[in-house]
């Protein structure tokens, strides 16, 4: 996790994270991987979760990550024991999360725009993009 802002919610929701098995028969673990982006798409995550928790009543849905890739929210995600309609509804508000942070800034969470500067995409805003030297 790049920072503490996302702990509210890995404590809150923390049964949206996945479970592995280390062995067959052995207990299941949970796969720690946290929020991997910055700051400023916090507002997305945090409506993105409770939009799951609503809908998910038998509380079947789990992340396997959380992180930012060619400059947007990525979200990978295991459903178990669901229906047809609920996997559609989970699949549109992760495609709708995931397309919203294409116009915010990872890291101060205001309008922002993807750029590859270095090689590296990553959407943001002007002063922000200055902080980092591009």
């Amino acid at each position: 996790m790049k920072t503490n802002v996302y702990a509210e919610l890995l404590e809150k929701y923390s049964y949206m994270f996945a479970l592995r098995e280390t062995k067959p028969g052995e207990p299941l673990q949970p796969i720690v991987f946290g929020v991997e982006c910055g700051p400023g798409w916090y507002k997305i995550l945090r409506n993105l979760m409770w939009s799951i928790d609503k809908i998910d009543t038998n509380r079947n849905f789990r992340f396997t990550q959380i992180k930012e890739k060619f400059g947007t929210l990525r979200a990978y995600y295991l459903l178990t024991g669901s229906t047809e309609e609920l996997d559609w509804a989970i699949q549109t508000l992760i495609d709708t999360a995931e397309k919203e942070s294409e116009s915010i800034c990872e890291e101060c969470g205001g309008p922002g725009q993807p750029n590859g500067d270095g090689g590296w995409i990553r959407t943001l805003c002007s002063p922000c993009r200055e902080k980092r030297g591009r």
